[in-house]
């Protein structure tokens, strides 16, 4: 990883929420570590209590930004925990991190000759694109058939590879094998059942550095660790930091290489993989998880990158590391980003004009030519826009986020202050509707989407980030109700999907950005706003039962 020296010249910085900052000469002075100054990422820990700032420096008045972290418990800031970054932070997101722990059982079919195969994931996290490759040597023909949970890929002889799209944590899949016999019935069958057919299988993830685990390796155990990843805009890099609460406020919390000056040092800078040319994507801003990687929003160049999360380190199997696979220019120009949950295409909003582009990234098993596996880790290929307003001088897109199966994308429009909201439902063809319903008046500049659980009767779509306990209460009270924050008018409106109306405008802080959610000790739901002028937070109930939902409880710290 490279650190680039930060530059002293003067800058001109435009942010997503479309505020523009011309920078001063740094004048070497630290960042405070008890203080938020223009924090705009704001994410949550996966258990809950700890909330992690990214304070951009916008002003330049210091040089460099800082990662705080607050105890909502508490409302305080632990300042021994803060950590230094380059300035002009983008989103920060948090979550649990690891190489899913694949297990293969083999057992003899008695009676029979062949073998069932289970695959089971023991790991907390999902695991996409699970190849399966077994061979079948000895005194056996052909294998004629195959049965379970497994699409076929390849029959090669004695040499099969199947394939499943995604396997949950905690899923089982089965897999039967059956041969015909040269020789005797007792020679044929496999030799865990006393006979001489060997049968070797192997498990890999499909555009992924992690190991291959094999029968002999159901030992291996790797557990995932809780990590944030931020984009800087500075420096053009994306930061890797591990998190362990337990530590509360001490230097220890958060972990991303710093040394004594506290300024974090796990930074990427490159598309590692990709390109050795450093800084590639600039301006890296908005960040969308899945279960296995990122993708990144270059707002400099307009691009898209997608990056997969590898644990590559033989000697730390619980960390993961970003590593860029694939990347592309997008026409319309990028700002924020989010990742369609059951298609896992990614929807970028134009920086400048109304239009969403939307990127699907190919499967490295090429599906167009059965057996052939590409050596592609990734592709990228745009698909047809979103157009918000075909007015020129109207709907410039910002914020957006997906209800939870994926059936409706919100998207805020600055221009005309509005949330437009579309059908994102897969259709017979396989292919997103994206079919506008409504569109919602907001006020001005609608900025930054997010939506507080499930509606009634949804059910989340599998593939995503592992958010823990706390993403747990968040979807059985939140309702799926859309959040968004409205920059110029120093207001948090709240829309109710099913009603597709406003239901609720709170007043927070001056120059509202990001809204993350998160139950308090007592398991009652709050939100909080990172209020971007006014250098504070503000916590909101959003508890369903309380009298005083919807009402701003307290400007923080």
């Amino acid at each position: 990883m490279k650190f680039h020296v930060r530059s002293t010249l003067l800058t001109c910085l435009l942010l997503g929420s479309g505020l523009t900052a011309c920078g001063v000469p740094e004048t070497g002075l630290p960042p405070p570590d008890d203080a938020l100054y223009f924090p705009a990422g704001l994410a949550a820990h996966p258990d809950g209590r700890y909330l992690y700032v990214a304070n951009t420096g916008f002003d330049r008045r210091y040089n460099a930004g800082t990662i705080t972290v607050f105890d909502t418990f508490t409302r305080r800031l632990l300042p021994a925990a803060t950590v230094r970054t380059a300035l002009f932070a983008g989103e920060i997101v948090v979550a649990r991190f690891g190489v899913p722990d694949l297990v293969l059982d083999s057992v003899p079919l008695v009676d029979s000759n062949g073998v069932s195969l289970e695959l089971r994931n023991a790991g907390g996290i999902s695991a996409e694109n699970v190849v399966v490759t077994v061979r079948v040597s000895g005194p056996v023909g052909d294998v004629f058939g195959y049965s379970g949970d497994f699409e076929v890929v390849a029959v090669e002889g004695p040499k099969l590879t199947f394939r499943s799209a995604s396997f949950a944590s905690s899923r089982r899949g089965t897999l039967g094998l059956f041969w015909s016999c040269i020789g005797s019935e007792a020679e044929c069958r496999s030799a865990s059942d006393g006979g001489q057919v060997s049968v070797t299988t192997e498990v890999s993830i499909a555009g992924s550095t992690a190991r291959a685990l094999r029968i002999a390796d159901s030992d291996v155990q790797q557990t995932a660790r809780v990590q944030a990843l931020f984009t800087t805009r500075e420096d053009s890099a994306l930061t890797v930091m591990a998190i362990d609460a337990t530590k509360g406020d001490e230097r220890a919390h958060l972990d991303c290489g710093q040394g004594d000056g506290l300024f974090c040092t796990n930074m990427i800078d490159r598309y590692q993989g990709i390109t050795s040319t450093p800084a590639v994507g600039n301006d890296p801003y908005g960040l969308a998880l899945d279960a296995t990687g990122v993708y990144v929003s270059h707002t400099g160049r307009g691009e898209v990158s997608r990056w997969q999360m590898v644990g590559d380190d033989p000697g730390a199997p619980d960390q993961v590391t970003p590593r860029g696979i694939c990347r592309m220019s997008l026409a319309a120009g990028a700002s924020s980003i989010a990742r369609h949950p059951t298609l896992g295409f990614a929807y970028v909003t134009d920086r400048r004009g109304q239009v969403v582009s939307v990127v699907e990234t190919l499967d490295p098993l090429d599906r167009g030519a059965l057996g052939k596996i590409t050596q592609e880790k990734c592709r990228l290929e745009e698909k047809s826009p979103l157009v918000v307003s075909r007015d020129p001088t109207l709907g410039r897109t910002r914020g957006l986020a997906f209800s939870a199966d994926g059936t409706l994308l919100y998207v805020a429009s600055a221009s005309d202050g509005a949330l437009h909201v579309y059908d994102t439902s897969v259709g017979a063809r396989g292919r997103p509707q994206n079919r506008r319903i409504a569109t919602i008046p907001l006020g001005r500049g609608p900025n930054v989407v997010r939506v507080a659980g499930l509606r009634p009767g949804e059910r989340r779509a599998p593939g995503g980030p592992d958010l823990g306990a706390a993403g747990r209460v968040i979807d059985e009270k939140g309702g799926g109700l859309i959040f968004i924050s409205v920059f110029d008018d120093d207001r948090v409106i709240v829309v109710d999907p099913r009603l597709l109306a406003v239901v609720a405008q709170i007043e927070v802080g001056d120059g509202p950005h990001e809204i993350v959610f998160m139950p308090n000790a007592d398991d009652a739901l709050q939100a909080y706003v990172s209020n971007f002028r006014a250098h504070t937070l503000t916590m909101i109930d959003i508890e369903p039962r309380s009298p005083r939902r919807f009402e701003s409880i307290a400007d923080l710290p």
